[in-house]
């Protein structure tokens, strides 16, 4: 029953950002208003139930950095709102590297812990700040960005991490 539970409430949570993404979905930059935060990396965790994967860095990487997959390379490099290449989200580092080494990754976690204090109900993005994160609401866009869903944010310590991409740049 408690298995039963939890697949529902991922699928609500699953739903609450379909639902609430379309707000979201135009690319735009962070208001200055808006909540950047840092991961400490040693407190980076995934959990049991997370999907992961490995690849090959293509620069060095610390634990908490948003990932993109650099298609002409085929390593993985810090991501970063500037380009619609690079705010494609392979998912959050979980460890360090240095270029050429190899690298694990979060690409799916219902209970991840992203190494900063979470703000339950928040949805996080991808933050202008290479491979940074941001808690924010939509704003007028001043300059054209590519902002991705990271995901929400589920207790104090944890987030239903779920990268969306958004591929369309605005103004």
């Amino acid at each position: 029953m408690t298995t039963h539970i939890r697949s529902i409430t991922a699928r609500l949570v699953i739903l609450a950002a379909l639902i609430i993404a379309p707000l979201f979905f135009t690319a735009h930059s962070a208001p200055s208003f808006a909540q950047s935060v840092v991961p400490t990396p040693v407190n980076v965790t995934a959990s049991r139930n997370a999907k992961i994967s490995n690849g090959t860095c293509g620069a060095t990487i610390v634990a908490g950095k948003v990932l993109y997959l650099d298609q002409s390379t085929g390593t993985l490099k810090i991501a970063s709102n500037a380009t619609s290449a690079s705010a494609l989200i392979a998912g959050v580092a979980l460890g360090g590297c240095a270029s050429g080494q190899t690298v694990r990754y979060a690409t799916f976690d219902p209970d991840f812990v992203p190494g900063f204090a979470v703000t339950v109900g928040a949805t996080y993005f991808l933050d202008g700040t290479s491979g940074g994160w941001v808690a924010t609401v939509l704003n007028t866009p001043t300059t054209a960005t590519y902002t991705s869903i990271l995901g929400i944010g589920k207790t104090a310590t944890t987030l239903y991490l779920k990268p969306f991409p958004v591929t369309a740049a605005n103004p």
